[in-house]
């Protein structure tokens, strides 16, 4: 289900029960356009690595890891970060951190990230 579609978005909000809280930021992509432009930008190929700060529910991080990146997803909403995992693929490619991303050692986890993966690529 594309969420970048309003319709389909508000479908997904509803069902989980929740509205955006102002509280936390929260707005939504809800253009497939601007996925685009996102990562045309950003120069993003497969296997790059993007760290993405408030995922919401997850609309650019399907978009990510449709072109092949690495995405370490770190959202503040328990319950969005739980609804991340929903987009898991075989190859691993997504860790969510349900955090506050000025709590995150950002130094520590792109180490251990870059090394676990890079090994992970050596294996193949």
């Amino acid at each position: 289900m594309p969420l970048y579609r309003p319709s389909e978005l508000q479908n997904f909000l509803a069902s989980l029960g929740i509205r955006p809280r102002k509280g936390l930021s929260q707005n939504f992509l809800i253009d497939g356009n601007i996925l685009k432009k996102i990562s045309a930008t950003a120069q993003l190929q497969t296997g790059d690595l993007v760290l993405e700060i408030g995922s919401g529910p997850g609309v650019l991080t399907e978009h990510l890891l449709g072109i092949g990146c690495r995405v370490i997803a770190i959202e503040k909403d328990t319950l969005f970060a739980e609804m991340l995992t929903r987009l898991q693929n075989e190859e691993k490619a997504l860790e969510v951190i349900a955090a506050d991303v000025l709590e995150v050692d950002f130094v520590s986890l792109l180490k251990k990230k870059t090394h676990s993966w890079a090994k992970s690529k050596s294996r193949r």
